[in-house]
Order: C-alpha cells, then sequence, then structure tokens
C-alpha cells in the first residue's frame, strides 16, 4: 500500500490535501499540482486579489507522511483533526488568478 504523505504549515496549522489538489498521496504522485501550490504559498510576494498567495512565507512546513511519529507534535496523516485544509481554497485562487490546471479531484464523482 505505501505510506500516504500531506503538507503541513506547522505555525498555521495548515495542511494541503494532495486528492483535493488532484494529485496522488504517495510521495512521488504528489507532485506537479501540489508544487505549484506550495511555491505560491511561499513566495515573497503579496496579492491582494490571491489573500493566500505568499501566506506560508517563513512558516515552518513539513511533508509528513501516515508513518511518522511524534514530529512536531504530529504523529501521522489521521491526527490532523484541528489542521485547516486549505487545498479546495488554493486550488480556487491560483486557477482563478494564475490559471493553474488541476488534475480531477479524487473526491469528485
Amino acid at each position: 500500500m505505501g505510506e500516504y504523505f500531506y503538507t503541513l504549515n506547522l505555525k498555521k496549522r495548515q495542511m494541503l490535501h494532495p486528492h483535493k489538489l488532484g494529485d496522488g498521496l504517495k510521495l512521488l504522485e504528489c507532485s506537479q499540482a501540489q508544487a505549484d501550490t506550495l511555491r505560491l504559498l511561499l513566495c515573497s510576494r503579496r496579492d491582494d486579489s490571491c489573500p493566500l498567495m505568499g501566506s506560508w512565507e517563513g512558516d515552518p512546513i513539513a511533508i509528513v507522511g501516515d508513518y511518522a511519529r511524534g514530529h512536531d507534535g504530529v504523529d501521522s496523516h489521521e491526527d490532523k483533526g484541528d489542521w485547516l485544509d486549505i487545498s479546495l481554497e488554493c486550488r480556487e485562487q491560483f486557477a482563478e488568478r494564475f490559471g493553474l490546471v488541476y488534475g480531477r479531484r479524487w473526491d469528485e464523482p
């Protein structure tokens, strides 16, 4: 089956869910859409028309697998109940503002 990965902002307690960005959950599967989204979250440029752009600048982030135990207070992907999933907001804002093309969401029929 393999290990599944999520990208976490440890300071803001926000997360990206690869399936909602059109990617798979395994490390090499969550590459293109998640990488583009992460670059826009981390960039130093701010844009009033796209509030999430640059919002992770300078924050500690981690790509955490479900086999993780005790890293920065995150035991696994299942220990994310109080983490805010911003995947769909990112997808909407970045597709509209920058024309990012995301794959089909895995939770869509």
